[in-house]
């Protein structure tokens, strides 16, 4: 499921998301926009979308949830690089290359 994020260190506080979707966008004086804890993502979407769009400093974006893979959080976009996978090796599947021992 996708969710809302807004960069805290790029937002300048505007308001533009605010003005165009209070019900997913609030800004508290003196602090960036933040997004509600009651947003409807999929309800909103469209005016999500056009948030994003017209943020003056590009401060807003989609982000999907976090996954968490044997305790570690993996960013949903990350692939798993078949390189990290060791397998155990076995005297019959070794092979030795010439040169190497």
């Amino acid at each position: 499921m996708k969710k809302v994020k807004i960069d805290g260190n790029v937002c300048i506080s505007c308001g533009h998301c605010v003005e165009v979707d209070d019900q997913v966008f609030e800004l508290l004086p003196g602090e960036t926009a933040k997004v509600k804890e009651t947003a409807n993502f999929e309800v909103d979407q469209t005016k999500i979308d056009q948030a994003i769009a017209e943020c003056p400093v590009q401060a807003i974006s989609w982000a999907e949830e976090e996954v968490v893979v044997d305790d570690r959080v993996v960013e949903p976009n990350e692939d798993q690089e078949e390189e990290n996978v060791v397998a155990p090796s076995s005297p019959e599947t070794e092979e030795t290359v010439e040169g190497e021992e």
